[in-house]
C-alpha cells in the first residue's frame, strides 16, 4: 500500500511507506503527521478529472484504465 492510506486496527491507526514497512500510531494526529493519508480524504489522481477518496485509490485507476480504453478505441475508429 504505497499510497500510505491510513487503516485504524487494534486501537492504533497505521499506514504502509513505500517500502510496505508498516507504521503504527496511537492517535490519527500521529498518523497524519507522519506523512499517512486519511482514508476518506479526497485526492488527486494523474489521468482521473476528479478527487476520489484515498481509500479507494485502487478502484479510481482502474477507472482511469477504463476511461483511457475507450478514448483509444474511439480515436481509433476515426
Amino acid at each position: 500500500m504505497s499510497c500510505k492510506t491510513i487503516y485504524e486496527k487494534r486501537g492504533t491507526f497505521r499506514f504502509r511507506d513505500e517500502n510496505k514497512t508498516q507504521h503504527k500510531f496511537a492517535t490519527l494526529e500521529e498518523a497524519i503527521a507522519a506523512g499517512g493519508i486519511p482514508s476518506n480524504e479526497q485526492v488527486q489522481v494523474s489521468g482521473v478529472p476528479y478527487k476520489v477518496p484515498a481509500s479507494s485509490l485502487s478502484s479510481a485507476v482502474d477507472d482511469a484504465a477504463d476511461v483511457m480504453s475507450k478514448y483509444e478505441e474511439s480515436e481509433g475508429e476515426k
